[in-house]
């Protein structure tokens, strides 16, 4: 096989008999000894000594990434590219900032999260909560007050724009009780936490059921013996859940007693109503 192949060049002026031959490596091919003429001993495949992965060795111990991974700073080797408005430290992409976070740390591209006590401004600034008027009332809570009410809540909590109340209260998926925690679904008295899928189907599960299953539902424990179709109201959300957009629970419970002398089960039947 050839690694050489040869070029002839034509003459500058007409009429004047001249040709030269110039040797080029091959495609695929590098020169061994950048001094020398291509030869046949002198064009070789390029070699890397480490093997590029994600990329093909394209020059002597030079790696050519394919896409969408690119050279790495430091040494020779392909590393996936970080997305827009991120950078590469310590082999991780985190979020990059174009202005410093001074008392804060950057969470996202061009966002800043400030420390404890600080608050953000307008200009994105971490500033000293004393040192700024802004208020929010009610108090947010679960959140950080960074512009007149208007509340920033922490991961797991939700703004409460229900009636115009700027706290922070806990997010809960389809929560049919009371949402006291984030993913945290409570029941009343009485009423005990049932895990259902999309199409109100037991879901088994036996850890993070809040996040795997579809909804939390409440159901009622006790018994009684009455065809009697009954209305039970739940008990009121405490007051410390008050303006969180958490409507009273109606449990319709219809229930046929066990006949007498039968052996047949009493049937339980329940719905639930959020009024």
């Amino acid at each position: 096989m050839q690694n050489v192949y040869g070029a002839v060049i034509k003459p500058l002026q007409e009429n004047v008999p001249f040709t030269q031959t110039v040797n080029e490596c091959c495609p695929g091919y590098v020169k061994k000894d950048q001094s020398s003429n291509p030869s046949r001993d002198n064009c070789i495949r390029p070699h890397c000594e480490k093997t590029c992965i994600n990329g093909r060795c394209s020059t002597q111990n030079e790696c050519e990434c394919y896409e969408p991974y690119e050279k790495h700073p430091t040494h020779n080797t392909c590393v996936y590219k970080c997305n827009p408005g991120h950078k590469r430290v310590n082999d991780v992409c985190v979020p990059h900032c174009s202005k410093p976070c001074r008392s804060g740390r950057c969470v996202a591209p061009d966002k800043c999260s400030c420390d404890h006590g600080w608050i953000l401004n307008e200009s994105g600034d971490c500033i000293e909560r004393d040192l700024d008027p802004i208020i929010c009332y009610p108090p947010c809570g679960n959140g950080s007050c960074h512009f007149l009410n208007r509340c920033t809540c922490w991961d797991g909590y939700i703004s409460n724009i229900n009636n115009n109340n700027p706290r922070c209260v806990p997010s809960c998926r389809n929560c049919q009780g009371f949402c006291v925690a984030p993913g945290r679904c409570e029941c009343p008295e009485l009423f005990e936490r049932k895990y259902l899928t999309a199409d109100n189907q037991d879901c088994d599960c036996s850890e993070d059921c809040d996040t795997k299953c579809f909804k939390t539902a409440c159901v009622l424990t006790t018994t009684t013996s009455t065809a009697i179709p009954q209305t039970i109201k739940a008990i009121d959300p405490p007051n410390e859940l008050d303006n969180t957009g958490i409507s009273e629970i109606y449990v319709v419970v219809e229930r046929i007693s066990k006949p007498d002398n039968s052996s047949v089960e009493p049937i339980t039947i329940v719905k639930y109503y959020n009024m």
